[in-house]
């Protein structure tokens, strides 16, 4: 991802941090306090006032119907704590709050959950950013699908902007429950009740995306059996029954920890930032999963341009007689009728290139079973481009890539002709070869390898990217931690 790219967020952001720290030293010189009580007292009650430290003082001090309202502003910097009864001999009311008076004269309630005045400004400010971070998400992960560009960048940002959306809708449907008044003290209730939301954000997010992952998890559950069935048992055709194990456990996990966070206690708070820990990592990789979906899908479903100059075919494996499998020749011929259909639409040409060594097991090369089928078909041997040395897709594309530079001496448009579920991956890794301009033609297969293939692409996703992920989840869990130990006492 370029750095002129992300310019204009990074930017906003900047500028929102700096609103925010201007705000808060502008409006939080004193703080407005508001008591409720259920108990009735005079219309002139008595007051007394205590001030522990005297790094504040009350200004203002008034009683309307049940509730009391005060004043407070700075006097110097540090803790102090305030106490006031009111109602003579019975005290119809008792305040007893602390407060840190910060610099620049700021001050902030501690028995208020960590509020001050002005929070609200800085509230919609944040809310705002994230609904800029939700459209420079999907506005970039769109023109990754636009301009081809398949690949781990695409996923990064369908994930980060599935997360936040789906955090934006839990909002709204809270939203939608309440009536506008009550809405509206949700919105000024303290600071950290607003903080707070983000701790559970993961929680919240997993019940939205519990129906998907359920759904999800059967149907690599089910490919994985189908695949079983016809190819054998093998580690990676077990990898859905893996994964659907490993998100129940997680659940499981994080339910006992849910159910035993409650209070106020050092247990309570050890637990709930747990869960909340547990919640954004679970989280975090179903909504990689979910883009990683969604990426491989649209990399499939994309066709090249009419103007292609060499289209490569990424061999697999062949019969014992040296013909091709159903798989395998459903490569060739999506090649092909592609090669036909840019022809007779531009008069174009382009060049095969069939790609893949010989196996221990196979007879001949699988290039050369496939040139023997592509002259089959009707191509000039002229056309055809052997790549007879690699052993995997990596290979593959790195040495059909030096026989494309080769033969054009210059610039090329190449095409790479392979199985639907394995596009995405071949965009991968065609640009980790430098394959410049590649693009995919996608050909049909059973429907059991698609489940288990999108499985294998996100786990190539964690394990290509492992450095940034392990970042990206500390600081994550860090922050949800922080939050839900700072949050504790909503």
């Amino acid at each position: 991802m370029k750095f002129k790219m992300h310019l204009p967020l990074i930017l906003i952001l900047l500028f929102s941090l700096l609103f925010c720290c201007v705000s808060v030293l502008i409006t939080a010189r004193e703080y407005h306090g508001v008591y409720y009580s259920y108990l009735n007292i005079s219309d002139n009650p008595e007051f007394e006032k205590t001030i522990q430290n005297g790094n504040v003082e009350i200004t203002e001090m008034k009683i309307e119907g049940k509730n009391i309202y005060y004043t407070i502003k700075p006097v110097h910097s540090g803790f102090d704590k305030i106490e006031i009864k009111a109602g003579g001999e019975d005290y119809g009311y008792y305040i007893a709050e602390s407060y840190y008076i910060g610099p620049f004269n700021t001050i902030f309630a501690e028995n208020g959950y960590f509020d001050f005045d002005g929070s609200i400004i800085i509230k919609i400010v944040i809310l705002i950013d994230i609904i800029i971070t939700v459209i420079f998400m999907l506005k970039h992960f769109l023109r990754c699908r636009r301009e081809a560009r398949f690949g781990y960048e695409m996923v990064i940002y369908g994930g980060i902007f599935l997360f936040l959306a789906i955090y934006l809708i839990t909002l709204i449907l809270q939203a939608l429950e309440l009536d506008i008044e009550i809405f509206i003290q949700r919105i000024n209730y303290p600071f950290s009740y607003f903080l707070h939301s983000f701790a559970t954000a993961g929680v919240f997010f997993l019940m939205i995306t519990m129906l998907f992952m359920l759904v999800f998890s059967l149907a690599v559950s089910l490919s994985n059996l189908s695949l079983i069935r016809h190819e054998g048992f093998r580690i990676t055709n077990l990898l859905g029954v893996i994964f659907g194990g490993l998100w129940f456990v997680g659940l499981m996990v994080l339910f006992f920890f849910e159910t035993n966070s409650s209070g106020s206690t050092l247990h309570g708070i050890v637990f709930d930032a747990i869960t909340n820990s547990i919640a954004i990592i679970i989280s975090y990789f179903v909504s990689m999963l979910m883009a990683t979906v969604i990426s491989a899908v649209m990399a499939a479903r994309s066709k090249p341009p009419f103007d292609r100059d060499y289209i490569a075919i990424l061999g697999c494996a062949i019969r014992d007689d040296g013909s091709l499998t159903p798989l395998l020749r459903g490569r060739v011929d999506s090649a092909v009728a592609f090669e036909n259909e840019q022809f007779v639409k531009t008069g174009k040409h382009a060049k095969f290139v069939p790609s893949g060594g010989q196996g221990d097991d196979e007879i001949i090369s699988e290039s050369e079973a496939m040139k023997r089928y592509l002259l089959e078909q009707g191509v000039p041997e002229e056309q055809i481009l052997m790549e007879n040395k690699s052993v995997n897709t990596y290979q593959n594309l790195k040495f059909s890539k030096e026989i494309i530079d080769s033969d054009s001496n210059g610039e090329n448009l190449p095409a790479v002709a392979t199985t639907n579920y394995h596009v995405f991956r071949s965009y991968v890794l065609a640009k980790k070869v430098g394959l410049k301009n590649m693009r995919g033609i996608s050909a049909k297969t059973k429907w059991y390898f698609f489940p288990n293939a999108f499985l294998r692409e996100f786990v190539g996703l964690i394990v290509e990217e492992k450095k940034k992920h392990i970042l990206i989840l500390t600081v994550l869990t860090v922050i949800t931690a922080l939050l839900s130990i700072f949050t504790v006492g909503i």
